[in-house]
């Protein structure tokens, strides 16, 4: 596969990403329901994909237990994402949850028990400012709390990216996608079956929604995201990540008439450009780590 090719199926596997974001709006269900309902299914299309190509990965050990502790945080952190997302606007949820990469330089140097800098503050700083100019000086009580919600998701993301990283060493890709993605719709089934809304008007279109978040913006997204890192850098995937919350906020201003005004428009940049200065900051970090090792 050329790069171009691998370019050009990042974004559109970051497209159908930034899309889970503005169906989570557009449907009437609960932020329980939707991470439940598209954990499941997305799980059971991922888990077809390996039966036909690679085969349903083995756990033994203490894997067991991580990766039920990493399927339960991937329960948590999607019922976050999205509860923002519900609570305030697409806006709000996708630029916060965004921030994990700035959260994660922070956390890192504790976890990898390396010297910590004050230079780490920079960005979450900029992350500060960026907040402030984008709920404005009159926040309303329901963006305040996507907000909450939202940083909450990212924190949680974080944990998930330390356990991939450091404790789940022989599964990669589809592989350990599957099996956390179904840990956290099982975890989640008790309540997603009871919260289903079944009375609603626009139930055809909600379970419509639900099946193209899950067949579409996750298990396709997923596998194509992987596929097109292949021919690309860390460098290029970690600026390209940072277009998710651009695509899913140009997309709710054209389809759900998204409110933006111009001083979240300020504050999203402000947050982003910090995002993927992190990013590129971790990637220079590692290389170096690796070149002298």
């Amino acid at each position: 596969m050329s790069s171009r090719r691998g370019l050009l199926l990042a974004h559109f596997s970051i497209l159908l990403f930034a899309l889970s974001g503005v169906i989570a709006k557009a449907v009437d269900q609960s932020a329980v329901v939707l991470s439940c309902s598209r954990s499941l299914l997305a799980a059971v299309i991922l888990g077809a994909i390996l039966i036909g190509t690679k085969g349903l990965p083995r756990v033994r050990g203490k894997n067991v237990a991580i990766l039920f502790a990493s399927g339960v945080l991937l329960a948590l952190h999607w019922v976050c994402f999205y509860q923002s997302i519900k609570v305030s606007s697409v806006s709000i949820g996708v630029v916060t949850v965004t921030t994990f990469p700035v959260m994660t330089a922070i956390l890192e140097p504790f976890v990898m028990r390396e010297p910590w800098s004050w230079k780490l503050l920079l960005s979450p700083l900029v992350v500060l400012i960026g907040t402030i100019i984008l709920l404005g000086f009159s926040p309303s009580p329901s963006d305040v709390e996507g907000m909450i919600y939202g940083f909450l998701a990212a924190l949680i993301f974080v944990f998930i990216h330390f356990i991939n990283k450091f404790q789940v060493s022989n599964l990669r890709g589809n592989a350990l996608s599957f099996i956390q993605l179904g840990i956290a719709g099982l975890v989640l089934l008790p309540w997603g079956l009871r919260g289903f809304d079944y009375q609603t008007e626009s139930l055809g279109y909600d379970i419509g929604m639900i099946i193209f978040l899950a067949v579409f913006s996750t298990a396709m997204a997923y596998s194509l995201f992987i596929e097109s890192m292949r021919n690309l850098s860390a460098r290029t995937a970690a600026i390209l990540t940072g277009l998710e919350p651009v695509y899913a906020i140009t997309i709710a201003i054209i389809f759900l008439d998204e409110h933006f005004s111009w001083n979240m428009f300020l504050g999203a940049l402000i947050i982003l450009i910090s995002v993927v200065y992190s990013s590129l900051q971790s990637l220079r970090a590692n290389k170096l780590t690796q070149n002298s090792i």
